[in-house]
C-alpha cells in the first residue's frame, strides 16, 4: 500500500509558478573597488606593517572583488523552486527522447547504430564524475546528429515515415542538448559533483550490431538518473527557498562600533599585524 501511494504521488503533475533560470551563470568578473593610500588610514589601522602601502591596497582590492563575486552567487542565484523547475523540464525532455529512441523499428535502430559507430564518444574513459557527465552529455548531441544523418538517407519514398521518425528523434535530442547547455551553473555543478554516477551498464545480450546505439542509450539513461536524483534531493529539502547568505552575514558583522565599544577596544593592547 505505501508503495502504491508513492507511485500515485509520483504520477501527479506538480504545478508550480517558478520558472527555470536558463542561462544563469555564477561566474562573474572580478571587479575590484578603486582604492588609493589616501582612502585608508594605514598607519592607524596597521601600525608597524611591513608590507608596502601598494601591496596592502592591492590585497584589499582583491578581497573586495572576490566579495562582490560571492555576493553575486549568494544573492542573484536561482531559488530552489527555479532549480527544480529546470530539472523537471529536463526529466520530461529525457523521457520524450527515450520514448522516440526505444520506439524505433529495428531497421532504423541498425542504421542509427551504424552512424553512431563512426564516433568514438561512447568508448572514452571515465576517470571521474566529470568525465562521465561530459560523455553522457555528448551522447545526447551524438544522437541528434546521427538521427539527422539517417533522416537524410531515408528521406525518399517509400521511407518518408522513417524520415519523420528520425526527425522527431533528432529534434527531441537537440532540445535536450539545448536544455543541458542552458542549465544554470549551480544546478549543473550539483549534477556533476554531488550526484551519484553509477557504472555504465549495457546488457550482455545486446546484438553486436546494436551495441553503439545501446551504449548511447545507456548514457542518456544514466544522465536522466542523475538529474532525477538531484531533483529528488531538492524536493526533500525543507527550509527557505534560498540557501543561507554568508556574504550578508559577514556584511552585517561589519557594522560600526558604538563609542563605548570603540573605547573598550582602544584600551586593549594592540597586536602587530604582518601583511
Amino acid at each position: 500500500m505505501p508503495n502504491q501511494r508513492r507511485t500515485e504521488a509520483a504520477k501527479r503533475v506538480r504545478r508550480g509558478t517558478a520558472e527555470p533560470r536558463w542561462g544563469w551563470s555564477g561566474v562573474a568578473p572580478l571587479t575590484g573597488p578603486q582604492l588609493s593610500a589616501s582612502d585608508i588610514d594605514l598607519p592607524g589601522l596597521l601600525p608597524g606593517h611591513q608590507s608596502s602601502d601598494a601591496q596592502i591596497i592591492g590585497a584589499l582590492c582583491d578581497l573586495g572583488a572576490k566579495y562582490h563575486r560571492y555576493l553575486h552567487q549568494d544573492e542573484a542565484g536561482p531559488t530552489r523552486a527555479e532549480r527544480m523547475a529546470a530539472l523537471r523540464s529536463m526529466v520530461k525532455q529525457f523521457d520524450l527522447l527515450m520514448s522516440w529512441l526505444h520506439g524505433l523499428p529495428e531497421d532504423l535502430r541498425l542504421q542509427l547504430s551504424g552512424q553512431i559507430a563512426r564516433c568514438a564518444i561512447s568508448a572514452e574513459r571515465e576517470d571521474d564524475n566529470f568525465q562521465a557527465y561530459r560523455g553522457d552529455v555528448a551522447a545526447v548531441q551524438q544522437i541528434a546528429e546521427a538521427a539527422g544523418d539517417v533522416e537524410h538517407i531515408v528521406h525518399t519514398a517509400p521511407t518518408t515515415h522513417d524520415a519523420e521518425l528520425m526527425a522527431d528523434l533528432s529534434d527531441a535530442a537537440q532540445k535536450a542538448a539545448m536544455l543541458l547547455s542552458a542549465l544554470d551553473t549551480t544546478t549543473a555543478g550539483t549534477i556533476v559533483i554531488d550526484s551519484d554516477c553509477p557504472t555504465l551498464e549495457i546488457g550482455a545480450d545486446v546484438d553486436i550490431e546494436l551495441f553503439d546505439v545501446a551504449t548511447v542509450s545507456a548514457r542518456i539513461e544514466r544522465l536522466r538518473y542523475r538529474v532525477e536524483l538531484v531533483l529528488a534531493r531538492l524536493e526533500q529539502r525543507g527550509g527557505p527557498e534560498r540557501c543561507e547568505k554568508p556574504a550578508m552575514a559577514r556584511l552585517a558583522a561589519l557594522r560600526p562600533l558604538s563609542p563605548r565599544d570603540r573605547a573598550a577596544c582602544d584600551q586593549q593592547p594592540r597586536r602587530r599585524l604582518f601583511l
